[in-house]
Order: C-alpha cells, then sequence, then structure tokens
C-alpha cells in the first residue's frame, strides 16, 4: 500500500505535516479531510529519511514510560489526539520509534482508533497496552487510563533498574576475575613455564594443573572467542522456547534465597497488574487472559493463571479459582477472598503490591549480603591459586639447597 506525505490545515488554523497508508490518493484526501483542508497531498519516498517505515525494533521500557506521560499530558491539556501524536512524533523523528509514532499518526488522520493503530504495531506496544488504551477510549477515560499505564511502567522501569544495580556487581567482579586468568594464562605462566624448564625442576601437581590449563587456553582461544560470540545470539534464539524456561525455572528454584526473590517479584508484577487492569475497566476474565500472556517467560504461572481463568469464566470467584501452595502465596489468595466480600479489589491489590515491593527490595538487599563474600572468596581464590601454583617449585627449589 503506498504512502502519503500531507500538509493539514486543522480547524484552529495550525498546521500538522505527516505521512499515511491508503489505497491511493483520493482515499487518503478523503481521509484527511475529516481533520482539517488537506494543504499539499503527494505520494512519499518508499526509502529514506523520515518517511520510511519504521523498522521493526523493540521498544524499551524508558521509551515506552515517557511517551505515555506525554501523550497524558498534551491530551489533558484539551490537545487534540492527532497532534498529540504528530508533535511527540516529531521530538523523536531520528529514532525507530519516532517512526512508529508518525505511521500510528496516519493511521489516526484515517480515521482508526488509538487502540486500533497502536495494534499494528505489537513489537512497540505490548497487548496489555493495546487493551487499556481500548477500554480508555470505550470508557471516555484515556486520560485517567493513561496516567495508570504510565505509573506501571515508572514502577517496572525502577524495578529493573535496581535488579540489574545488583547485578552489575557481580558481573564486573567476574570479569575482572576472568580478565586476570586471562592475563595469568597467556604473560606469566608461559614465562615461569620456560624459567622452570631451563632449571630442570620437577613441577608440582598444582603448578602442572596451572601450566596445563594455560595451554589448553593458548591453543584453544580462537574457538572459546568464536564460542562466546555465538552465546550471545544463541541464548537469544533459545530463550522463548519451552525447554529453555523449564531449565530456567529449576535452576532458579535450586537457590532458597534466589527463589524467595522470584516468588516476591512474581507476586508484585501481578498484584499490581490485576489492580491496573481491574481499576481501569476491564473485565476480570479479560485481565486475567492479559496476565497469562505477560506471564509467558512463566510457563507454569501462565498455565496456572488461564486454569483459574477458566475457572472465573465458569463462574468461581477468583480466590477459590488461584490454587493454593503453588505460584501464589497464601497472602496473595486470602486478600483477594476477603477483598471479593468487601468489593475492594483493586483497592487491596495496590496495597499488596506496595508490600511485596518492599519485600523485592529487602530481597535483593540479602542477595547482595550473600553474593559480596562469596565473590570476594571467589576472586581471591582464582588469583591465590595462580600466585601459589607459580611459587611452588620456587619454595621447593629453596628447600632442596638447604
Amino acid at each position: 500500500m503506498p504512502t502519503y506525505a500531507y500538509l493539514l490545515q486543522q480547524p484552529d488554523s495550525s498546521q500538522i505535516a505527516g505521512v499515511l497508508e491508503a489505497a491511493d490518493g483520493e482515499e487518503a484526501r478523503v481521509a484527511l479531510q475529516r481533520h482539517g483542508l488537506v494543504l499539499t497531498l503527494e505520494e512519499a519516498e518508499p526509502k529514506g529519511g523520515w518517511l520510511r517505515r519504521p523498522p521493526r525494533k523493540d521498544v524499551s521500557l524508558k521509551e515506552l514510560r515517557f511517551f505515555t506521560c506525554e501523550l497524558a499530558s498534551l491530551l489533558g491539556g484539551g490537545i487534540l489526539l492527532a497532534r498529540a501524536l504528530h508533535v511527540l512524533a516529531k521530538e523523536r523523528q531520528a529514532t525507530a520509534f519516532g517512526a512508529v509514532l508518525q505511521q500510528v499518526h496516519g493511521d489516526i488522520c484515517r480515521g482508526r482508533t488509538l487502540h486500533e493503530a497502536l495494534a499494528r504495531h505489537r513489537h512497540a506496544f505490548p497487548a496489555l497496552y493495546v487493551a487499556m488504551v481500548q477500554v480508555g477510549e470505550e470508557t471516555g477515560r484515556l486520560v485517567f487510563v493513561l496516567k495508570e499505564l504510565a505509573a506501571h511502567l515508572e514502577r517496572q522501569y525502577k524495578l529493573r533498574a535496581r535488579i540489574r544495580g545488583i547485578l552489575a556487581y557481580p558481573m564486573m567482579v567476574c570479569a575482572v576475575a576472568a580478565r586476570v586468568l586471562v592475563f595469568f594464562s597467556f604473560k606469566i605462566v608461559p614465562t615461569f613455564e620456560q624459567s622452570f624448564r631451563s632449571l630442570n625442576l620437577e613441577l608440582p601437581f598444582l603448578t602442572r594443573a596451572v601450566v596445563a590449563f594455560s595451554s589448553l587456553l593458548s591453543r584453544y582461544s580462537v574457538p572459546a572467542a568464536a564460542a562466546a560470540a555465538i552465546a550471545s545470539p544463541a541464548l537469544k534464539i533459545l530463550g522463548p522456547t519451552r525447554p529453555w524456561r523449564l531449565l530456567v525455572e529449576r535452576a532458579r528454584g535450586a537457590v532458597p534465597v534466589v527463589r524467595d526473590l522470584y516468588r516476591s517479584i512474581l507476586m508484585e508484577r501481578f498484584c499490581s497488574l490485576l489492580a491496573l487492569t481491574v481499576g481501569s475497566g476491564i473485565v476480570l476474565p479479560k485481565a486475567l487472559d492479559l496476565l497469562a500472556a505477560i506471564f509467558a517467560d512463566d510457563p507454569a504461572c501462565a498455565r496456572t493463571i488461564q486454569a483459574a481463568n477458566t475457572r472465573v469464566i465458569r463462574g468461581a470467584p477468583l480466590s477459590e479459582a488461584l490454587p493454593r501452595g503453588g505460584h501464589f502465596s497464601d497472602l496473595v489468595l486470602d486478600t483477594i477472598r476477603a477483598s471479593e466480600e468487601a468489593g475492594s479489589l483493586v483497592e487491596d491489590m495496590s496495597t499488596l503490591s506496595g508490600y511485596y515491593k518492599d519485600s523485592v527490595e529487602a530481597g535483593l538487599d540479602e542477595l547482595m549480603t550473600v553474593l559480596e563474600p562469596v565473590l570476594i572468596v571467589l576472586i581471591g581464590g582464582v588469583i591465590g591459586v595462580l600466585i601459589l601454583s607459580l611459587f611452588l617449585p620456587i619454595f621447593e627449589m629453596g628447600n632442596l639447597r638447604i
């Protein structure tokens, strides 16, 4: 379908430029005339510049958060949707997300609703986002829903940033340990090995093991580097597969600290998303269906939510539909039961989300308390073994001379 560039004068005499897709120029002109006077309309070049089709690139949580907050502010200030999208797209015209917003703006000018336009770009706007925008449009509370979405994205962004900050320390320590190991293997160990050979010394077992490891690393350094380069894209391919997810799930449950932390993260996400969806006007079965899709990275949890949704559709209350002793804590299930009786599900889930957020913070601090000494012992042990293996022959040579 061809793309047309246009210049449109709105009823308030302001002018906006953009692009839209249409079967022909006449269809494009008819679609634009609903929003103002068409000043210019011409077929756009298919390649290059700001009119190109957007590449399929995932939008970061940070980008989506800022966009949602800005769109809510503009609409809340009385600016028309098409004008607001044009402004936001122009601000991001040098980015892939800006190209996506330009396409969304064109769809709005053609008469599509906002959720229909967003649904065409699922790589940028997840299903939960599109569903909530749809509810906001149907109920006339789009600005309220966007503000709730922005607050939710803000909480998720801060939580992810906190987790990444915690993981950065052990990754840095492991990187330093790896660099030290490579430096010793390629520079220090071969020098000592030549000296020991010239002296015809009988090397201790530890020294022989380190020398053998150094020779092995030197001999297969190129294949090892190639394997490391292939590992990252391979993990991206394996990530969505069911066997890999099950493997990650088992590994996650093997360490008590990690298991408890992950459960707190799971409960925080579930409570906050349930409060967000139901509070925005999405009916409970639809909300659970969306949650099951969001938790697809945890297959067992997704299946549990989907099974609970089936029971809810058949008439069971949510507190009875969710099984005990599984992914969901007794605190969550008891709170849901009490809130269903009191009619305060949204408020209670929001409160419980805050409790689990604090629990996640405490769990991250506990994880760092455990990791710090382990990592110190790890890097100290690696360096200590290397140094000891190199100086053992010298000590033995000194004993023989005495």
